[in-house]
């Protein structure tokens, strides 16, 4: 009994150990992401919304005089949104999934029995910080109750669109 308990705390104590190590080289590779490219991130973020509501806007200023020309230009628009939120949708699941990394990680660190590596575990997963895609220099992209993504475009959109009328 005493051999099976030993082999799976030493079972835990390696999983923990390759969980930690996959968790730090996952937010040494973000960070160096966002060294790279946070500016070229914020840019491309703001050349798909602009585009998309200009797209839009085109397409509603001439549907009456050119209506293929507005078809052509509104699928544009629609497209490009679309693209965007394929390109940014998920961005905020990445910190999740650290979380919850860090959470199993401190559950499985609960079936340790040495006290000392309980708490240098603990002391190790507290100290893996929270990383996420970042949008320039100033924000992360998170999740957030509505869309910015989608809100902004498409209330543009709407008022250009009733306004127009």
């Amino acid at each position: 009994m005493e051999v099976k308990k030993r082999l799976s705390a030493e079972m835990v104590e390696s999983a923990l150990d390759e969980a930690y190590n996959s968790a730090r080289e996952l937010q040494l590779f973000l960070q160096l992401f966002n060294t790279a490219n946070r500016s070229s991130t914020f840019l491309n973020k703001i050349c798909y919304l602009a585009n998309s509501v200009f797209d839009i806007f085109i397409a509603i200023q001439y549907v009456d005089e050119f209506p293929g020309f507005a078809a052509i230009f509104f699928f544009t628009g629609i497209f490009i949104m679309l693209l965007f939120i394929f390109t940014y949708g998920r961005a905020f699941e990445i910190p999740d999934g650290m979380n919850d990394l860090k959470r199993e990680m401190e559950l499985a660190n609960l079936f340790l029995e040495d006290g000392v590596k309980k708490a240098a575990n603990r002391r190790a997963i507290a100290s893996i910080p929270c990383v996420g895609i970042e949008l320039g220099s100033f924000k992360v992209i998170e999740r957030s109750a509505t869309p910015e993504f989608l809100g902004k475009p498409y209330i543009f959109s709407y008022r250009l669109l009733t306004f127009s009328l």
